[in-house]
């Protein structure tokens, strides 16, 4: 939750650390330790990376900005290495630019690196801080998501949730048929209460115990005059006690939802509420659980010609072009084209005939790269285009 990390300041101040060191030597254990103070100077920094925001293809130029934030007057700092990561940053083995001048600003040839979480850090030559970027970004690969909610049909929603109960006075469920391996689940609430600091919210999934808290009575809200009508996202916004507005996307109060991670989807979700402080009362009036696939498709250009005899002319084109075909095997062809975002912004169903020949209008699309990605059911590639 959003305790866990100490973040790092970005005022002028010093704070005091201690670095303990204990062995656990049976009966006769011992510890020592040592103490420092770091100063934080207001004047410098924070180095901020700001790219890339979309998807990398191999072989482009890609423009890395950075803000600078006048660290490049700290000692070691005037020029910056700029790295990256495969592996969704936790290394960093490829250098793309090395002792460059730390301006904010480099052109970079993306290499032939195909990943589906790349991150970029900027590091200064001779200093001992460096900068990531927030998002995974991939290369010569499309990530895409599709998220389906399931809505409880409970028949007794909406619920009044007892006054001043003991634990989980009231429970509803949610069944879900969708069976995947769980890797980002998300869960919708609809509570109106006057004191939002009384309730207890929990969600079993259908494997059983542990059961995951949203929220706890008192722990860190009170007395807050709020209804609690939200989506619990580990990647919302920190939870506020003081909530306001309907659908918002919020982080848990308490358990990260990716302890669910691993686990099947498919079955019956159950949520506990209760209420903890007397003479007001308060009703779970829905719920749903939100279940996110992600798809990562590499981008293989090659693959097109050996799978299904593509053409797409001309490339590059005004959104206009047209495409010829021969599948292997007698299902319709599906294409579909994304932007750089992993966005679907056209899909249609082709005929599957010998030389099939069509005619594709995509709109009034932005200029750009875009991706067309072709699949007959057994096979499927993408290839890029470059619309003018």
């Amino acid at each position: 939750n959003g305790n866990t990390w100490e973040k790092v300041p970005t005022v002028g101040r010093s704070a005091d650390f201690r670095f303990t060191v204990r062995d656990n030597k049976a009966g006769g254990a011992a510890n020592d330790f040592d103490d420092m103070m770091v100063t934080w100077d207001a004047s410098f920094g924070p180095l901020q990376v700001n790219s890339p925001t979309g998807t990398w293809i191999s072989g482009t130029t890609e423009t890395v900005t950075w803000n600078v934030n006048n660290t490049s007057a700290l000692t070691g700092a005037t020029n910056v290495n700029i790295l990256l990561s495969s592996d969704g940053g936790l290394t960093f083995p490829t250098t793309l630019v090395a002792n460059t001048p730390n301006d904010g600003t480099e052109d970079i040839t993306v290499p032939s690196l195909p990943a589906p979480y790349c991150r970029i850090k900027i590091e200064p030559t001779g200093n001992q801080f460096f900068a990531i970027n927030e998002q995974d970004f991939p290369l010569d690969y499309t990530v895409t998501t599709t998220c389906n909610q399931y809505t409880s049909t409970d028949p007794n929603l909406p619920l009044a949730i007892d006054d001043n109960g003991a634990g989980y006075t009231q429970v509803s469920f949610v069944d879900v048929s969708e069976s995947v391996t769980i890797t980002d689940i998300n869960i919708g609430v609809n509570i109106t209460h006057p004191w939002i600091g009384d309730l207890l919210i929990g969600i079993q999934s259908p494997t059983g115990p542990p059961i995951l808290n949203m929220m706890e009575p008192y722990s860190p809200c009170q007395n807050e005059d709020a209804n609690v009508i939200a989506k619990f996202d580990d990647d919302g916004a920190a939870f506020s006690c003081n909530i306001t507005g309907d659908d918002l996307t919020l982080q848990s109060q308490q358990d990260l939802l990716s302890g669910w991670n691993g686990e099947n989807s498919s079955g019956q979700w159950l949520i506990g509420v209760g209420d903890f402080g007397a003479a007001d009362i308060g009703t779970l009036n829905s719920w749903y659980v939100e279940v996110c696939v992600t798809n990562e498709m590499p981008l293989d250009v090659n693959d097109f010609a050996e799978l299904i005899n593509l053409s797409i002319a001309p490339n590059p084109n005004n959104g206009q072009f047209n495409i010829r075909f021969n599948s292997s095997i007698s299902n319709d062809i599906k294409l579909e084209v994304f932007d750089l975002r992993g966005r679907m912004i056209y899909n249609q169903l082709l005929d599957n005939t010998v030389n099939g020949d069509a005619n594709i209008d995509l709109g009034n699309v932005q200029s750009g790269l875009y991706l067309v990605k072709v699949s007959d059911g057994l096979k499927q590639s993408t290839q890029k285009i470059l619309i003018n």
